[in-house]
């Protein structure tokens, strides 16, 4: 027969290994799955771009920090079994400030709310403790050799603690796309890059950024635009005074130097900066007559549009993007003139769209319900699309 510290032995070596099995794992998935790019940034920032991040390398030694955090505290505080998870507490909260830092949080280096928030959480926590350790020191034995009861309560506060961690956040899903596409994009894998987010409406300026220059990198920028929500405008497409510029992975000096050369310091605006590529023979690329001519769409200035493209565009063989040829085409009806240069499947959806735009007179409805059908296209941009309007 085995006697009750031999079953009690027992008991205390499943609970430790099982919740610290599970804490590691969910530390490791948590950082790894989910929190990974955040790191990223704040390390580029932090080291200014000397040191290169790795996801599994990170991942593994922040979990095995936390969890000799917990080792550090169960060597100076006593937990009954069947709250040991319990000791986990203080490396939860570690975990969920982590968790909880933003871009303002990396670029200014700051606690936020946590500067008071974690040490009154860590007061509260080992009061809270020792009101619980009176209650479940009182008939030790018996509570304790039970194994299942043991292990549920103990599973039970680490899933509460997950669960805490997870719904502490102050990101929004559209930084962790902004964070992943500049990532691939720092990793030339631009394909990819532009399909970050691409099934979400949402989005932001410097998300938009970065989808733009990778469609341009890939040579589908004009082709390509307008499948993704241009809420900024000309704002979404470049902008070469972008203040925060220096702390990005992907800089805006890095952007231009691809499309032709980087702003230089007398140019006041992001069109004129790409005029003086376009027009000049020793910087001018097709990427940078993609960007202004782009520029021109999203600046709804069809008129400077119609006329740059004939000057600019030369593509006697080769199909024109379908953003310029719906520009064209919606032109070309405006002047009356006809243009052979637009696929009939163009000219068939843009006969659909005047149809169904005229079928209600409530501008609202109108907006929503071609929107569903047609806004991937430049026509409903050109019509409806307001700046910062999503």
């Amino acid at each position: 027969m085995r006697n009750n510290s031999e079953i009690h032995g027992d008991v205390a070596g499943v609970v430790k290994y099982s919740c610290g099995i599970f804490f590691m794992l969910f530390c490791f998935v948590y950082i790894f799955c989910i929190h990974g790019e955040v790191l990223n940034e704040a390390q580029f920032v932090y080291s200014h771009g000397l040191t290169t991040y790795n996801p599994v390398v990170s991942a593994c030694v922040i979990a095995v920090v936390l969890q000799l955090t917990q080792w550090v505290i169960t060597r100076i505080v006593f937990f009954p079994q069947k709250i040991y998870a319990l000791s986990y507490f203080v490396p939860a909260l570690m975990l969920t400030m982590l968790a909880d830092i933003n871009r303002n949080t990396i670029m200014e280096f700051s606690f936020g709310a946590w500067i008071w928030i974690a040490p009154m959480s860590v007061v509260l926590y080992f009061l809270t403790l020792v009101l619980v350790k009176k209650h479940f020191f009182e008939n030790k034995i018996s509570h304790e050799q039970n194994v299942s009861v043991v292990l549920y309560s103990n599973h039970i506060i680490l899933l509460v603690l997950f669960l805490i961690i997870g719904s502490v956040t102050a990101n929004t899903d559209v930084y962790h796309y902004e964070l992943k596409a500049e990532r691939l994009v720092t990793e030339h894998d631009y394909a990819a890059a532009a399909e970050v987010g691409n099934r979400s409406l949402k989005s932001s300026k410097r998300l938009s950024q970065i989808r733009m220059y990778a469609l341009a990198k890939e040579n589908m920028l004009p082709e390509r635009m307008f499948s993704y929500p241009q809420y900024y405008g000309v704002d979404g497409l470049l902008d070469v005074f972008d203040e925060k510029s220096p702390l990005y992975r992907l800089r805006v000096d890095d952007m231009c130097a691809q499309i032709g050369a980087v702003c230089g310091k007398t140019v006041k605006t992001t069109k004129r900066h790409l005029e003086l590529i376009v027009y000049n023979d020793s910087l001018t690329t097709p990427m940078a007559i993609d960007y202004y001519l782009c520029y021109l769409l999203l600046e709804k200035s069809l008129d400077e549009f119609y006329s740059k493209f004939f000057d600019l565009y030369e593509c006697d063989t080769c199909r024109v993007p379908r953003a310029y040829q719906e520009a064209l085409l919606l032109m070309s009806e405006m002047k009356g003139d006809s243009l052979y240069i637009i696929d009939n499947e163009i000219r068939d959806r843009f006969k659909a769209y005047k149809l169904l735009k005229a079928e209600s007179l409530d501008s609202t409805k109108r907006r929503n319900k071609t929107r569903r059908e047609y806004g991937d296209t430049y026509w409903w941009y050109y019509d409806f699309q307001k700046n910062g309007d999503g």
